[in-house]
C-alpha cells in the first residue's frame, strides 16, 4: 500500500494537480479579493459622485443640499460607518442674530472640528469590507504549498529508491530506482517554483489594488 502510494506521488499526474491546486488556490482568493475590492472602489466612486453634485449657493440651500447629500453617503456601505462619525464633528452656520444688517445672509460655510483623515482611512473604509489581514497570509500559503510539495516529493522519491539502491540490488533495478528518485526531486523542485512564482504575483497584484484605494 505504502509503495503504491508513493509511485503515485512521484507521477506526472499527481505533480500537475499539486500544481493546479496551488495555481487554483492562488486565483480564487485573488479573484475574491479584487470582488471584494470593487465594492468599496464602487462606493468610493459613487462618494465622488455625490461630493461633486453638491452645490451651495446659500445658507438657506446649506441643510436640503447637505442632507441629501448625506442620504447619498449613508446609503454607501464602505463609507456609512465612517461618516455617521465624521457627521457628529460638523458645524452648521449661525442663523442671523438681531442687529445684523437687513438682507445679508450668513456665510454658507460648513466647518468641522477634527480633519476627514481621522475617519476616513484604510482602517475604517477599507479593512471592514476587505480582508486584508487574510490576504496578506495568502502568500505564505502559497509558499508553504511549495515547500510541503517538496517535502513530500522528495520523501516518496527517496522511499521508493531505497530498496532499489541497496548492495544486492541489479542494475535495472538500481536505474529504476534513480528514475523514482529523480521523479520524486521534480515534484520537489516545480512545485516550489510554482508555490514562490504565485505567491510572488498575488502579492503584487494585492499591493498594486490596495494603494489604488489610498
Amino acid at each position: 500500500m505504502q509503495e503504491t502510494v508513493e509511485r503515485l506521488v512521484v507521477s506526472n499526474a499527481f505533480n500537475f494537480i499539486w500544481c493546479g491546486f496551488t495555481a487554483a488556490y492562488a486565483v480564487f482568493w485573488l479573484l475574491r479579493f479584487r470582488h471584494q475590492r470593487n465594492r468599496v472602489v464602487r462606493d468610493l466612486a459613487a462618494a465622488h459622485k455625490a461630493r461633486k453634485d453638491l452645490k451651495i449657493d446659500s445658507a438657506a440651500d446649506l441643510c436640503v443640499s447637505f442632507r441629501r447629500f448625506e442620504d447619498r453617503i449613508r446609503a454607501l456601505p464602505a463609507l456609512k460607518h465612517a461618516w455617521m462619525e465624521f457627521a457628529e464633528c460638523l458645524i452648521f452656520p449661525d442663523a442671523p442674530v438681531t442687529g445684523e444688517a437687513a438682507g445679508t445672509p450668513p456665510a454658507a460655510v460648513l466647518h468641522n472640528t477634527r480633519s476627514p483623515r481621522d475617519y476616513f482611512s484604510l482602517q475604517t473604509v477599507v479593512e471592514p469590507y476587505i480582508h486584508v489581514r487574510f490576504y496578506n497570509t495568502v502568500p505564505n500559503h502559497l509558499t508553504g504549498l511549495g515547500i510541503l510539495g517538496t517535502f513530500i516529493g522528495l520523501a516518496a522519491g527517496v522511499g521508493l529508491a531505497r530498496s532499489g539502491l541497496t548492495g544486492h540490488s541489479n542494475i535495472t533495478e538500481m536505474q529504476e530506482a534513480l528514475g523514482f528518485l529523480l521523479s520524486g526531486a521534480s515534484l520537489a523542485f516545480l512545485t516550489s517554483i510554482v508555490g514562490l512564482f504565485f505567491a510572488i504575483l498575488f502579492l503584487i497584484a494585492e499591493r498594486v489594488m490596495i494603494s489604488r484605494l489610498v
